[in-house]
């Protein structure tokens, strides 16, 4: 594969960033980094419940935060799918104040248990103390919510990714026994995750989640990955996104097919590879996974595809 040399593509398909949508809690970490921050960034302070307007929050993991990769190091950027659909929203009349809560790593536990560092974030770190349950990202998010009350709101959230890109590796067999293992668990977790938004909206809130693109896809290029990334790839858009998509939906909330804007929704064909090398850095130097700011931007268009017209509604 262009830009990854055989011998990282273990550690890369393993380890896959343990800051942002990579990196399982038993996954090998890629080298240490330094994190920088968008300093004097609004969206980083810590959000009000009652002010006026239509509010965004954004949860989820390092997707939620824009993280990319750029001069060596992961940081926050204003380039991340929830600035540019905030963009987009004003854009189309309706303007939004948008808070990133975001807890880069984040899985689907830690959102409900906390447990986990979040970085980065804003300087001061997120609004959560994130140690326990009750000081988890999800607590926060009903907390807030609660607080709203009828105000006109928006809540996109990305989470599921970091519990099973640790099944990524190089053998075929562990792949399809670790996915197996650990998709039943993510199910019954998101099942609370989205039980618990719901029951925490006010009347206006707009609930949205999104399918995940295939942060692995590029390394079937590399023969020594490919059996395991395509064994990977199938079981993601054969189980892992519809997974997401029916959880969701039956909690009323609309779902972004960002798997099928990023043509991850299909076999694994030449297009689709190209494609994902296209929206992320997986496939040039520093193998980051995290899409660019072209790839942000196809999730944040496949968010407003499903957001605009509710959203309008509600703050009408």
């Amino acid at each position: 594969m262009r830009g990854i040399a055989a011998t990282t593509v273990a550690a890369v398909a393993l380890g896959l960033a343990a800051v942002g949508c990579g990196g399982g809690d038993d996954a090998t970490p890629p080298p240490p980094t330094t994190t920088t921050t968008a300093a004097g960034d609004p969206a980083l302070a810590t959000p009000d419940p009652r002010a006026a307007g239509t509010a965004y929050l954004a949860l989820g993991d390092s997707l939620a935060q824009g993280v990319q990769r750029k001069d060596g190091s992961f940081g926050t950027t204003r380039e991340g799918y929830p600035d540019q659909l905030a963009s987009r929203l004003r854009d189309a009349g309706t303007p939004v104040t948008l808070s990133r809560i975001g807890c880069s790593g984040a899985t689907v536990s830690s959102l409900l248990d906390g447990g986990r560092e979040c970085g980065p974030a804003a300087p001061e770190g997120p609004p959560y103390e994130n140690r326990d349950a009750a000081t988890s990202q999800l607590a926060y998010a009903e907390t807030y919510l609660r607080a709203r009350g009828d105000r006109p709101t928006l809540v996109t959230i990305d989470i599921g990714a970091n519990d099973l890109i640790g099944c990524a590796g190089v053998d075929p067999t562990k792949v399809r026994s670790c996915l197996a293992d650990g998709l039943p668990q993510v199910r019954t977790r998101l099942q609370e995750v989205a039980r618990r938004l719901q029951d925490a909206a006010g009347p206006r809130t707009v609930l949205a989640a999104m399918t995940y693109y295939d942060p692995a896809l590029a390394l079937v290029r590399q023969p020594l990955a490919k059996e395991a990334a395509t064994a990977f790839h199938d079981i993601v858009r054969r189980q892992a996104n519809p997974t997401i998509r029916r959880t969701f939906a039956a909690q009323d909330f609309v779902v972004a097919r960002v798997d099928r804007a990023f043509d991850s929704d299909g076999p694994v064909s030449d297009a689709a590879v190209q494609k994902a090398c296209a929206l992320t850095r997986l496939c040039g130097a520093g193998a980051d996974f995290h899409p660019n700011a072209e790839g942000y931007g196809v999730i944040a268009d496949a968010f407003l595809d499903v957001v605009r017209a509710p959203v309008a509604r509600v703050a009408g």
